[in-house]
């Protein structure tokens, strides 16, 4: 299993001291080695998970309106995330 959220994340009170209080509610986009997963989210964030730990990679915080469209470069070293204003953006892995 790549992500879980809790049931109840839509609850405000319980989200406190949850790690991942969101859904992955964008596109999804693998590495062309499958080692790490793109997840995008309304709030404009893109999160790279390593696909063998747990643990996020990093957050990039990069849009500000809802990620439509990831993609990984064929060498895996480059991103592309498009969000729901049409804002673009290239950026390295």
């Amino acid at each position: 299993m790549v992500w879980r959220v809790r049931p109840d994340w839509r609850r405000p009170e319980l989200l406190r001291g949850w790690p991942y209080p969101k859904a992955a509610s964008g596109p999804i986009s693998f590495t062309p080695d499958g080692s790490h997963v793109l997840l995008g989210f309304d709030d404009g964030d893109v999160i790279v998970r390593a696909t063998n730990a747990s643990a996020t990679s990093r957050i990039e915080s990069l849009h500000r309106a809802p990620i439509t469209r990831s993609e990984v470069a064929p060498g895996g070293h480059w991103a592309f995330t498009e969000d729901a204003e049409c804002e673009q953006r290239i950026w390295p892995l």
